[in-house]
């Protein structure tokens, strides 16, 4: 199965980017190319909506820990919502961005309100 990446600008500078399928070996080349030409010094924030992901293998983290550090260089933010509970227990056990990951996109607008406002 493919990964199916839906990219959307919420608003200046903030994109929501909705995965479905597996992000792995095969398919994380092609999300870094999406994630990167959305990373720029207008960036403010990149939130993942990770509703449809079923399945990540480590390769994949490497999406999340480069679009990180992009963003932080920038004074940007990363937030990752509606894990799965089979990749949710995968992030728990590889403790990768544990601050950046939130149960709905509610808290994730509480997040990002009072991270872009500071």
């Amino acid at each position: 199965m493919d990964l199916k990446i839906k990219t959307e600008q919420r608003k200046e500078g903030v994109y929501i980017i909705s995965l479905t399928g597996p992000l792995d070996s095969v398919t994380n080349s092609e999300c870094e190319e999406k994630v990167e030409s959305l990373l720029g010094p207008s960036t403010k924030a990149i939130v993942f909506n990770m509703e449809g992901l079923d399945y990540i293998s480590s390769i994949g983290f490497s999406v999340f820990i480069k679009a990180k550090y992009a963003l932080v260089q920038n004074s940007g933010v990363l937030a990752i919502t509606n894990l799965k509970p089979g990749v949710k227990r995968v992030f728990d056990m590889m403790k990768i961005v544990p601050e950046c990951i939130f149960d709905t996109m509610e808290d994730v607008d509480k997040y990002l309100n009072k991270s872009l406002s500071a």
